[in-house]
């Protein structure tokens, strides 16, 4: 138990790399931690701006205390600040954070404008900063990558920002790679309500990995984008090969931007409707009331599959022994799951 949380009736928590925070029932928003700029990135990237460039640093940013880390959880939004927070997620190394009035705020690295913004010249931002969607849209949900970002507004429509080398916002690069970082929100097409692929549906939840994106849908559909060097797109790799929408750059390896849906074998005849999705680094799973899915990388057991799967390319059944998900969590390099025998 944390000593300073103790009475607060916290409802909410998320955690990033290196930050970790909680929500009570108030709307007051406490973090602990640190936001550490500790990037492996060695190249530049081109946009309508100009160049980022993005060098292998580290070390820990600015908080509003004057402090470059939290010992204790901090009391950051709270009522008399006039911003109730309803809810928050955490990226790599940095946070989004939804109010009850549907509005966003961003802090952390942005090296990559996965804080939405470019009215900042620094590349940290260490307080909390707001940020609009066009036409004023209330944000309902958040969704963080590692230099990526997702928002969904009440309207249906899905909004990406940040870095794209590898389709993981869910945006086509395009000629001269315009697309490679989205500097603010912009609308993902293919994922927005009425989109033909969509069918009538709409998107509900969002899980980010490190370069790929994963999206599902009201009507249990599962889509993904981005990297899929590990598989963890889960298209298969017969599929990947005769794939359109790829993303072919000159410093990464492909991926592909167009979100296409994901293929389940269920075991049971019929169609199960997936409930719920997490990604992590470079897997990726799905559930069902009853079954979990998983796909991707998994060198050190996270898949869950045995010792000896290192690597799998479409949803794969975990045996989960006669026992239900009820939701699942993904660390680094190891993963969480809460079962029930109902």
């Amino acid at each position: 138990m944390i000593p300073s949380l103790r009475f607060h009736n916290t409802f909410s928590i998320c955690a990033g790399n290196e930050l970790s925070a909680a929500i009570n029932t108030a709307g007051e928003l406490f973090i602990w931690g640190a936001i550490r700029v500790s990037l492996d990135l060695s190249f530049s990237v081109t946009n309508t701006r100009g160049n980022y460039f993005y060098q292998n640093s580290k070390g820990a940013i600015t908080l509003p205390n004057g402090q470059h880390y939290f010992r204790v959880p901090t009391r950051l939004f709270s009522p008399t600040s006039n911003v109730k927070v309803l809810s928050a997620t955490c990226g790599e190394n940095h946070i989004l954070v939804i109010s009850t009035t549907g509005a966003l705020y961003a802090w952390g690295v942005n090296e990559g404008c996965q804080l939405g913004t470019t009215s900042h010249t620094a590349n940290i931002i260490g307080a909390p900063i707001r940020i609009n969607l066009p036409q004023s849209r209330r944000v309902v949900r958040v969704a963080a990558g590692s230099m990526h970002s997702f928002a969904i507004d009440s309207v249906g429509d899905v909004w990406s920002w940040g870095l794209n080398l590898r389709g993981q916002a869910g945006i086509d690069i395009g000629e001269g790679g315009y697309g490679e970082v989205i500097e603010t929100p912009r609308r993902v097409p293919t994922m927005c309500k009425g989109s033909p692929i969509l069918a009538g549906s709409c998107v509900v939840d969002i899980a980010c990995g490190e370069f790929h994106s994963v999206f599902l849908l009201d009507d249990g559909r599962v889509f993904t984008c981005g990297a899929y060097d590990s598989g963890q797109l889960g298209f298969g790799p017969g599929h990947i090969l005769t794939s359109v929408n790829k993303v072919y750059h000159p410093r990464v390896r492909v991926g592909i931007a167009i979100p296409r849906e994901v293929r389940f074998s269920f075991p049971s005849s019929g169609r199960e409707r997936i409930v719920g999705i997490e990604a992590d680094s470079r897997r990726s799973m799905a559930w069902t009331e009853s079954h979990l899915f998983v796909w991707g990388m998994g060198n050190v057991g996270e898949l869950g599959l045995g010792p000896n799967v290192d690597e799998v390319f479409q949803p794969t059944l975990v045996d989960l022994a006669g026992w239900k998900p009820v939701q699942v969590s993904c660390g680094g390099q190891h993963t969480l799951a809460l079962l029930t025998k109902n």
